[in-house]
């Protein structure tokens, strides 16, 4: 039965229909909208980030855009005609220029996304559900991953969502992780340092070896454990059995990162916190987790006394005085009232945002065996990269029973490693030198003002005493140390730079700072060492420019006279005499950071060109250390930096040398004995009170140094052996790293 009219399709029932195609019209409409767009017309839509605004139409972006989509049905039924266009203001993340190529895509289906903005872009395209954009910018991430760019894609907020994506990158972490820890963006990362107290096997309960239990610490750390009860110490507990050189960097980096977000506990002002200083934990073998030593209780009816030790009571009392220092809690009051009244603002996070938000990233990402007791670690705490450094410290304690030993009976029970303690003040900009085996402190800036106040730590009692204030406030400055006098030069009062000079004279009788002649000309940011019973001061800053005059102070004559001027002008550099002749490293011109090296020969009176330092500084700490010239820390121009490097008189060459724990601009180096030291400093954000001290042998910067009691122990044994002092570093190293067994 032949179909019915009714039933019969229009081309059927008129088969001379003209039909046509133009493949022309949607590309060219869709140009022609796009043009509309920019010109404003016809547009009832501004997507608002920041101060930047993008106008466009609702429906072409809604076809293009899931999100927009449902984000602007929910909407409509709530618009007034007379609220058109309506503004929706978009997340702080949304970059302006990003979101202008995606939604310029959205009008011509073409991307053509400059190499700096396709992480924008990426970050635009998954927020509004793109997937093909996203893939794309994902695509083209992966095939440009470099040890520069690796660390700020992998920081992209709500990229545990893309798992393709976040794994490919850890992996290529994982496996350049060495690269990544030597370059600019690793170094941004926020850090938290963090100490683990080894015990030594003399400590444990009847020197009873490691439990079956024990060696399954690192696979119950991997998986997460139940920690005690928050705030309450530790009683009766065998604290460390567990030999910490066992367990893989992977499964001690898990431990700490357990340990981490147990502090947090939903309080991230909480990871700011522990930034700040260096966390000394230990390890609990009753629930096989680490913990911080504060909770280790005093006189504990235990067989072993590591709550009583001198590192843990060091580190006790600095943390109680962090806590009691108070807290700023003023805030402002926040408008309500929207930038344009007529429109409708609008500000939601997008749901895989907030869903990130709700289940933040805890991942430990990679990590970096830098030596048997240094293990540096990236991992995503609470969603953002962090770097932590993990050090393992042996220190030995009293056991219970007393076991064989081939060391002397008075280094029993001796502490390994003591806190350094911080200076009263953070500050930076000062000056700091040797005096007669102490360390001498003068002046410098804390964010307020310049100081005038001086102090002298004695790494032998390991503690800070007061020396008369200055006559003068002075920031900015650098001193010299001649036969127990301290010679302060130039600086900063606040106000002014500073031509003045003064000196304390420690060893004679009025112990009071008295005035010297001034300078030739005003000298902030100088540098000033001393040769033979000379003062040299070099460059510096008037206010106005680096300048390359130098002049030299006679000691015994009391009189300033010029030296040849530098070849290039230079403030904040570092200056040191080394084997005859005064070094002047890297510093600032102008405003340009230089890696150059001058040095001054006052046999002839001529300067010459030196190596040049490998990365550009200025406010670096220089001093001579084991026949080398070490150049620490310092600022790049816009970054405080962890590096250091020292130049070998041997082969002619700077090499690489330890990371700082946090970085320092600004920063002092002095040495004293065996030990360098790295003084305040600015972080960037942070001025310190911290000092560093660099192990000769360890070849590593830490907090903490060797006891004094030990080493008083080892000295009285090698006099009672009628044995070499040089061979003392070594002795302390090997006793505490045999993990308990005799030392040789």
């Amino acid at each position: 039965m032949a179909g019915s009219p009714d039933t019969e399709t229009a081309d059927a029932r008129h088969p001379n229909n003209l039909v046509y195609s133009d493949p022309s019209v949607a590309s060219s409409t869709m140009k022609r909208l796009n043009q509309m767009r920019k010109n404003g017309q016809f547009c009832d839509v501004i997507l608002q980030t920041g101060k930047k605004t993008i106008m466009g139409h609702r429906a072409i972006l809604a076809a293009a855009s899931p999100y927009l989509f449902d984000l602007f049905q929910n909407e409509t039924a709530n618009v007034l005609a007379s609220e058109v266009p309506i503004s929706y203001r978009l997340d702080q993340n949304f970059d302006w220029q990003s979101l202008e190529i995606i939604v310029e895509y959205c009008y011509t289906a073409q991307l053509d996304i400059p190499e700096n903005l396709v992480k924008g872009a990426y970050i635009v395209a998954a927020r509004l559900r793109m997937e093909e954009v996203r893939s794309e910018c994902a695509k083209f991430m992966l095939e440009n991953l470099s040890p520069d760019n690796c660390l700020g894609i992998r920081s992209i907020l709500g990229i545990k969502h893309d798992p393709n994506f976040a794994e490919a990158i850890d992996n290529y972490i994982r496996k350049e992780i060495s690269s990544i820890s030597a370059n600019n963006e690793f170094t941004l990362l926020p850090s938290i340092q963090v100490e683990v107290l080894q015990f030594t096997p003399e400590s444990w309960r009847g020197g009873s070896n490691r439990s079956n239990h024990e060696n399954d610490v690192e696979s119950r750390s991997s998986s997460g454990s139940v920690s005690p009860v928050e705030g309450q110490p530790i009683r009766n507990h065998s604290y460390t059995r567990v030999d910490l050189s066992s367990i893989q960097p992977y499964g001690l980096s898990i431990m700490v990162l357990d340990f981490i977000k147990t502090q947090v506990a939903g309080d991230l002002s909480s990871l700011d916190e522990l930034g700040k200083k260096t966390n000394l934990l230990f390890f609990n073998n009753m629930d096989s987790i680490l913990r911080d030593c504060n909770e280790m209780e005093e006189g504990a009816e235990t067989d072993m006394t590591q709550a009583d030790c001198e590192m843990v009571q060091d580190y006790k009392i600095m943390s109680k005085k962090n806590s009691a220092k108070p807290k700023n809690r003023m805030g402002r009051t926040l408008s309500n009232n929207p930038t344009k009244p007529r429109h409708l603002l609008y500000s939601r996070m997008i749901p895989d945002v907030v869903n990130a938000d709700q289940d933040p990233e805890w991942k430990v990402l990679a990590t970096n065996q830098i030596s048997d007791s240094h293990v540096a670690t990236i991992a995503a705490l609470n969603g953002t990269l962090f770097k932590i450094s993990i050090r393992t410290r042996i220190t030995t304690l009293s056991p219970s029973e007393t076991p064989n030993s081939s060391r002397p009976s008075s280094i029993e029970g001796t502490d390994g490693f003591v806190l350094v303690p911080p200076m009263p003040s953070a500050k930076c900009a000062l000056g700091a030198g040797n005096l007669d085996g102490k360390l001498v402190v003068c002046g410098g800036y804390d964010r307020g003002d310049c100081l005038k106040t001086a102090m002298m730590y004695d790494p032998k009692t390991n503690k800070w005493t007061d020396l008369p204030a200055m006559l003068e406030h002075r920031g900015r400055l650098d001193i010299a140390v001649i036969d127990g006098c301290v010679y302060a030069v130039g600086g900063s009062s606040g106000n002014k730079e500073l031509m003045t000079a003064e000196v304390l004279d420690h060893r004679g009788s009025a112990k009071k700072w008295q005035r010297l002649p001034p300078c030739r000309m005003p000298r902030a940011s100088c540098g000033v060492c001393a040769l033979e019973r000379n003062i040299y001061c070099i460059g510096g800053w008037d206010g106005q420019r680096g300048f390359k005059e130098c002049e030299v102070f006679d000691i015994d004559e009391k009189k300033w006279s010029d030296i040849p001027s530098m070849m290039t002008g230079r403030y904040q550099a570092g200056v040191a005499a080394f084997r005859g002749e005064i070094w002047v490293v890297g510093g600032c011109e102008s405003w340009g950071v230089l890696n150059s090296v001058e040095i001054y020969n006052p046999k002839t009176g001529t300067w010459r060109a030196g190596p040049p330092i490998t990365i550009a500084r200025r406010g670096c700490g220089v001093t001579v250390f084991k026949g080398k010239l070490w150049v620490v820390g310092g600022t790049d121009g816009p970054n405080s930096l962890f590096g250091t490097e020292f130049y070998d008189p041997d082969d002619r060459k700077w090499h690489e040398g330890p990371n700082l724990t946090v970085p320092r601009g600004n920063v002092a180096a002095v040495a004293i004995d065996d030990g360098l030291y790295a003084i305040g400093g600015f972080t960037g954000k942070t001025f310190l009170n911290s000092l560093e001290f660099l192990d000769a042998d360890l070849m590593e910067f830490s907090t903490f140094l060797p006891s004094p009691k030990l080493v008083e122990c080892y000295r009285d044994a090698l006099l009672h052996a009628n044995c070499s002092e040089a061979i003392l570093p070594s002795m302390i190293l090997g006793s505490l790293t045999t993990n308990g067994h005799d030392a040789n």
